[in-house]
């Protein structure tokens, strides 16, 4: 027997979110991963401090 269309919606949403929450949480790794790596590179005044 078939799922009440609001059952199968209620799916694909589900769903939806679900690769979406993934997108952001990959996108939001890299923006964090580019913030660090570029608080950890040494500046032109540390390189010129010597």
């Amino acid at each position: 027997m078939d799922r009440p269309p609001f059952e199968q919606e209620l799916e694909a949403e589900t769903g939806r979110i679900r690769r979406l929450h993934a997108l952001l949480a990959t996108e939001l790794a890299a923006a964090t991963a580019q913030a660090r790596g570029m608080l950890a590179a040494p500046t032109g005044g540390e390189l010129s401090a010597r």
